[in-house]
């Protein structure tokens, strides 16, 4: 995941993250509303907690 801020640079910075990735999928996130509230992208993929009862 690549955090994108509808700028003209995203393009740019995906296709780059991509070239050193070249066997992974890149997918670019918008961020602006996270980053609005304070959160990035690793505030959504943090890890979730494990139900233990189970």
């Amino acid at each position: 995941m690549v955090p994108n801020y509808n700028d003209p640079n995203d393009a740019s910075a995906h296709a780059l993250i991509q070239t050193l990735y070249p066997s992974r999928t890149v997918v670019g996130i918008d961020v602006r509303n996270l980053y609005e509230n304070g959160g990035m992208i690793h505030c959504i993929t943090q890890q979730q907690p494990v139900d233990q009862r189970n």
